[in-house]
């Protein structure tokens, strides 16, 4: 038995189709977005509100943080929001297409290692879109609750999350043309800043180093 809703979001410009659906094989719900022909205008939060909104950012938790958003990649432009996931060595986020996507940071072009998870911090996620629908839009896997700067999370700190943990690598994770065109040039701009930079508001890559599985809601502690 399966429940579909159907809703609208934009990717680049066009409409999505989003199904948010009960499978009774995963046990669990999940939103799946489809590009469709439709083509809409989006408001995004101004500069100058996303730098009042910086404080909240920084009150983030240095540690026993909270998992609030699991998202799988199934297809390039299209996301599943899992309540329930499994992290592994091979695939990442199983179900996701880390392992398919090239890397122009590998010699041979393939999937970089320390790239199998983008994290990114759940609160500047809800500043800069305020429509928790779009959010996962943003591209990463992850959406925590947690303090992100390097001064706390260093490379190579290590994450417990739920039933696995998942260690920081020293890869960068850097805004793009599709992040500005979902959530305005502002929003680029604002990730991109010094300050942005300094509490590395793009997020951070991660790689799994004990596989398991991972709520939405799972605390996140420093291993």
């Amino acid at each position: 038995m399966q429940s579909v809703i159907v809703a609208n979001l934009m990717i680049s410009g066009h409409t999505l189709k989003v199904q948010q659906r009960r499978d009774a094989c995963f046990g669990t719900g999940y939103w799946m977005t489809r590009p469709c022909c439709q083509t809409l205008q989006m408001e995004h939060p101004a500069l100058e509100q996303l730098e009042v909104g910086l404080d909240e950012v920084r009150r983030s938790p240095a540690d026993g943080g909270t998992l609030e958003l699991i998202v799988r990649r199934p297809a390039v432009d299209e996301r599943e929001v899992l309540e329930v996931g499994e992290l592994s060595l091979d695939e990442g986020l199983v179900g996701d297409t880390w392992n398919q996507r090239p890397s122009k940071r590998t010699e041979d072009g393939g999937p970089h290692p320390d790239m199998q998870l983008n994290v990114i911090n759940a609160r500047l996620l809800a500043l800069i879109c305020p429509d928790p629908d779009r959010r996962p839009l943003s591209g990463d896997q992850l959406a925590v609750d947690l303090d992100l700067t390097s001064t706390n999370l260093p490379p190579w700190t290590r994450l417990a999350i739920g039933g696995a943990v998942i260690e920081v690598t020293d890869q960068p994770h850097t805004g793009c043309a599709k992040f500005s065109s979902r959530f305005g040039p502002d929003a680029l701009r604002f990730i991109n800043s010094e300050a942005g930079r300094s509490l590395n508001l793009r997020g951070i890559n991660a790689r799994v180093i004990e596989p398991g599985p991972i709520h939405r809601g799972d605390r996140i502690r420093k291993a």
